[in-house]
Parts: C-alpha cells; sequence; structure tokens
C-alpha cells in the first residue's frame, strides 16, 4: 500500500461524514419553512442553516480528497473518469470559498459549481466512487498493515 493512503482515507472518512449529515439535514429542521415564509432570505438561509453548512464542508472535503488523490499519484478507473470532468476546477474554488474568508455572503467562487447542470450528481457518483475504492482497500490485509505502521 502506498505511504499516505491512510492520511488519505482519514480525509475520505471526514468528507463521508459530511455527506451523510448533508443528507440527514436536509431531510430534517425547520428550514423549508423558513424558506416558504421569508423569501427574501433564502440566499441567507442557504449559507446558514445546517444543510447549506453540512454540503459546504461536504464539496470543499471532497475536493481535499481529490487533491490527495492527485499527489499521491492513485489510479482507479470509476474515480479517474469523473475526474476528467470541468467540475473538479469549479470544486477546488468551491473549496478556496469554503476555508477562505470572503466578505460575500455566497463567494463569487461557488458561483461556478453552481451553475453546474450535474454538480449535484457528479459529487453523489465521485463520493461513491471514492467510498468503492476505500472499501476495497480495507479489505487489503496491506492496507491494514500499513495503517498500523504509520508514524504519529
Amino acid at each position: 500500500m502506498k505511504k499516505g493512503v491512510i492520511s488519505l482515507y482519514r480525509y475520505y472518512l471526514m468528507m463521508r461524514h459530511m455527506q451523510s449529515r448533508f443528507l440527514h439535514e436536509l431531510g430534517s429542521g425547520d428550514w423549508h419553512t423558513l424558506a416558504e415564509k421569508n423569501p427574501k432570505y433564502l440566499g441567507f438561509l442557504m449559507t446558514v442553516d445546517p444543510p447549506a453548512i453540512f454540503l459546504s464542508l461536504w464539496q470543499a472535503n471532497l475536493y481535499v480528497v481529490i487533491e490527495g488523490w492527485h499527489k499521491l499519484g492513485l489510479s482507479n478507473p470509476k474515480v479517474d473518469a469523473l475526474l476528467l470532468s470541468p467540475n473538479v476546477e469549479a470544486l477546488k474554488l468551491h473549496r478556496h470559498g469554503t476555508f477562505h474568508y470572503h466578505e460575500e455572503l455566497i463567494p463569487r467562487l461557488y458561483r461556478k459549481l453552481l451553475v453546474s447542470a450535474d454538480a449535484v450528481d457528479w459529487t453523489h457518483n465521485l463520493s461513491e466512487a471514492f467510498k468503492q475504492f476505500f472499501d476495497a482497500a480495507l479489505l487489503d490485509p496491506e492496507f491494514a498493515k500499513s495503517a498500523l505502521n504509520e508514524e504519529v
């Protein structure tokens, strides 16, 4: 197992947790009601309510996994095919918009991802492709062995 994959797995787990929280929050809470009662506040609600917070964190962390994937020179047909998308660059900008301060409520950097016609399906598909890769890696005895040998 290539050195650094265990570290990438940690970022992957953070990304998956944010995705899980987003999906949970999307179906709960009162943000739907607030948006219906106050349509002019929809933009604000889209940035501060739990579904929006977890969506931003999921997508930003997804780019960190992509970044690590490239740095480690990993390859997987399903992941690699999805990484050919122009959404990768949009996700990078989204990550910058999430983890760097901007005075705008919705940073301009988000717009490239927001206008992408396939961003929703693509982020889900890429997250699932990474899941399949790591699920297979967990079955590899070398993966566990390398995890035990990583320096802390």
